[in-house]
């Protein structure tokens, strides 16, 4: 058997044929090349069972949502005063909050620009609305944002329908998990709650400076109550799925197809087989914060 190495764009030479795994074969060899053989770029390097041990450990990474860096970027601006970082120390009823370089009495200081609302007309609500800031405490710890979050909730007779997003870049060496690290966030979250229940849909992507440290939600869902788009109730363990980054920056795909926290995992179209994640205090501790009642 005579194969070629192909460049890409480079035809194979006359008398052969491309096959399925991306190498030149001779024309009467053809139907040697098995039909499900991958192409010769897409082979996994992780095993079913080393998705979920590694999806695990990064769902168990605190994954920031609106509340928590809504919390974390006040406390830092109150950590200020009178004169730095603003004009007020009432810096929610100014709404924009200019942060033109200066260091506080207490030690803070921040650079940057950032716009903030909040209010309770039909619910409460709140939203970053421009994001350019660092801000270092005393200790050399920093936050640094690069984008905008938001969340808002409606009740009406017991019942919450509530939502969020983060977006943009993000970094807080002086908390623990993912914005410890610093990464990027393109992530939306809602869900309801009520006395019958309540459950927590996300979307979107977070990722790391390390490799291997990116993680996508596919309709991923948490709650007790079936998801707006037919997910499982499945109490404290996921349906949906979610894709793993691995580090040759290719995507392995888990979903989860009953309420065991278990899934297939799927890569470049092949089935890798079953493994099973434990993610339920991702799903927890996110319903904890963004939960309205």
């Amino acid at each position: 058997m005579i194969l070629w190495l192909l460049s890409c764009g480079i035809d194979c030479p006359e008398g052969s044929a491309l096959g399925v795994d991306g190498l030149c074969y001779l024309d009467d060899e053809m139907d040697t090349v098995p039909a499900d053989t991958p192409p010769a770029d897409a082979i996994p390097t992780l095993s079913a069972a080393a998705v979920g041990e590694q999806i695990a450990v990064l769902a168990g990474r605190a994954i920031p949502d609106p509340i928590a860096l809504r919390e974390r970027y006040l406390d830092l601006l109150h950590a200020g005063d009178a004169s730095c970082p603003g004009e007020s120390v009432d810096y929610i009823a100014d709404g924009s909050i200019p942060l033109e370089g200066c260091t506080s009495s207490t030690g803070y200081t921040y650079r940057g620009l950032s716009e903030y609302e909040e209010g309770n007309d039909n619910g409460w609500w709140f939203a970053l609305t421009l994001g350019d800031l660092y801000i270092s405490e005393p200790d050399g710890a920093s936050l640094a944002i690069g984008g905008t979050f938001a969340y808002e909730a409606h009740v009406e007779d017991g019942a919450a329908t509530f939502s969020g997003e983060a977006t943009g870049t993000f970094s807080d060496d002086g908390t623990d998990g993912w914005l410890a690290e610093g990464g990027s966030l393109a992530f939306w979250l809602s869900g309801t709650s009520g006395s019958s229940g309540r459950g927590v849909a996300l979307v979107g992507a977070i990722g790391g400076p390390l490799v291997g440290s990116g993680l996508f939600f596919e309709d991923l869902y948490f709650g007790d109550v079936a998801g707006p788009d037919g997910q499982l109730a499945c109490g404290s363990h996921p349906s949906g799925g979610l894709s793993l980054r691995g580090d040759d920056g290719r995507w392995y795909e888990l979903v989860f197809t009953d309420c065991s926290g278990c899934g297939r995992v799927v890569f470049e179209g092949q089935d890798l087989g079953e493994t099973c994640a434990d993610i339920t205090a991702m799903g927890a501790e996110i319903l904890q914060r963004v939960d309205p009642l």
